[in-house]
């Protein structure tokens, strides 16, 4: 009877580590941001970015209207124009951070693009398979974004 209690603990370890360790990996995902205002998400273990823009561009943009993105399988390389987005105010491109292909568009998102206004920090535009991982370190931390922005609205945004 011990027995099997002991073998029965030892099992519910095990599948708490499994777990716990599947629970971590899911944690290899880092936010970077870009001077264009954008954010990616970066899943370190599968090689892909997710991009949306940040709440400081969704409240000057407006009121979203309207997003295009090219088709799935798109290459582009870091800096390119990638898609576009347009709102009561003005259009505005959005631009490869890094190198990469498209690999799934948010549909979502695209059908009702005002909810980029409502939650920007959650509402994505699209992912992409990163093919230059060193271009991913190359953008900024959040620490280093938020400093960005406090000298872009004191007028020092140049000294980065």
């Amino acid at each position: 009877m011990l027995s099997r209690l002991v073998k029965s603990q030892v099992c519910a370890l095990r599948n708490f580590k499994a777990l716990q360790n599947k629970f971590q990996m899911n944690f290899a995902v880092v936010r970077k941001f870009t001077k264009e205002h954008e954010w990616v998400d970066y899943d370190e273990e599968a090689k892909t970015g997710t991009i949306g823009i940040t709440a400081y561009a969704a409240q000057e943009l407006g009121d979203i209207v309207h997003i295009e993105f090219p088709d799935v399988g798109t290459k582009f390389k870091v800096g390119e124009s990638i898609g576009s987005i347009e709102s009561v105010k003005v259009a505005a491109d959005v631009y490869a951070p890094v190198d990469g292909e498209i690999e799934q568009i948010n549909e979502i998102v695209n059908e009702d693009p005002a909810l980029v206004n409502q939650d920007p920090n959650l509402n994505w535009f699209l992912k992409l398979k990163v093919t230059n991982e060193a271009q991913i370190r190359e953008l900024f931390t959040e620490k280093q974004y938020q400093r960005f922005l406090e000298d872009l609205k004191s007028g020092n945004a140049g000294s980065h």
